[in-house]
């Protein structure tokens, strides 16, 4: 009687590798762009609770401070440490305003090219820019 030899044989096994590999090409640029429009949440979260700080800072102070650590953020991150956060001063003596930005900067957040930068002001208007310095205010805020 002949003996049935079952398995895979060579052949069979790199093709199954090949199609592997091809699915995995594409599927992991399509997970990355998730992960980063799922880390554009990190800098609003962050700006918006530093802006609720400037407000808060302004009514002990009556101005607003242009220094991250009155805000109680010494690290010059936002909360997860994907974007880095700056309040450029306008006017050092006067500081009836300000503006806050958060860069997606050189970690792994810097693949984002759609959401570069993002900045709220006192007024609470927010804009965002891609890499190419456009407005993207929707996109990145979701308006």
């Amino acid at each position: 009687m002949n003996k049935l030899i079952k398995g895979f044989t060579l052949i069979e096994l790199m093709i199954v590798v090949a199609i592997m590999g091809i699915l995995a090409s594409i599927a992991y640029p399509s997970y990355m762009d998730h992960i980063r429009k799922t880390r554009r949440g990190d800098a609003k979260q962050t700006i918006l609770a530093l802006q609720a700080l400037q407000e808060r800072w302004f009514f002990t102070n009556n101005s607003y401070t242009n220094t991250l650590a009155n805000l109680g953020n010494n690290t010059n991150k936002t909360q997860d440490g994907y974007y880095s956060v700056d309040i450029p001063t306008a006017n050092a003596n006067i500081r009836t305003e300000f503006t806050i930005r958060v860069n997606a900067g050189t970690g792994s957040q810097a693949a984002d090219s759609a959401c570069k930068e993002f900045v709220i002001t006192q007024t609470g208007a927010k804009t965002a820019t891609n890499s190419a310095n456009a407005d993207n205010t929707d996109v990145c805020w979701g308006k």
